[in-house]
């Protein structure tokens, strides 16, 4: 029982102790002293002021046409043939067409010789090398076995939109370009000052 009563007297002595030492009665003349002391000596300088922050512009992100990650591989594999499906009848080109006599010869075997400015319109020069045959082609105009259409006539080529099947028999855009062929002759004349 005394050891109790020890127990309850040191707890009460640390309890005193411990709000007394928090009390505000002791005003430490030496610690106020040396604080007063060392603000004098020490010099004030000028800080210099923060930068400027600028705010950083997020870009606008054009999320169209982006996978979906949550999308597991079946669906995405689903949804890419669905698509595939969707784009080869979107580049089916018209089979019941009369084909021309420009469109049953490869564009391997055609060469882009020259243009003609004609009435505000150009006019593409085009020789069959099998043949010898020459033939103009305008914008919108078929040639090639590839059910390629004139897209563009520069001076320098010509743009091509070609239709292409796969073993599939899906039907996929190609473009080509048939540049501008300078003969041997023409070659001499550019070399020569």
């Amino acid at each position: 029982m005394a050891r109790r009563y020890i127990y309850q007297a040191m707890c009460i002595g640390i309890s005193t102790l411990g709000v007394s030492a928090c009390s505000n009665h002791h005003d430490f003349p030496d610690l106020k002293a040396y604080s007063d002391k060392v603000m004098q000596d020490t010099k004030a300088t000028n800080i210099q002021a923060l930068p400027e922050i600028k705010l950083y512009q997020m870009p606008k992100v054009d999320i169209e046409g982006l996978r979906n990650p949550f999308e597991t591989p079946l669906q995405l594999k689903a949804k890419q043939s669905a698509e595939k499906n969707t784009s080869s009848s979107q580049y089916k080109p018209d089979l019941s067409r009369v084909k021309k006599a420009l469109e049953k010869v490869p564009l391997a075997n055609l060469d882009f010789v020259g243009v003609i400015h004609q009435d505000g319109q150009l006019w593409a020069i085009i020789t069959n090398n099998n043949t010898g045959e020459v033939f103009t082609v305008k914008v919108g105009e078929y040639l090639g076995e590839n059910y390629g259409r004139v897209q563009k006539i520069t001076d320098n080529a010509i743009q091509i939109d070609e239709r292409v099947q796969d073993a599939k028999g899906n039907w996929s855009k190609k473009l080509t370009v048939l540049p501008l062929h300078l003969h041997k002759e023409d070659e001499d004349e550019k070399e020569s000052p």
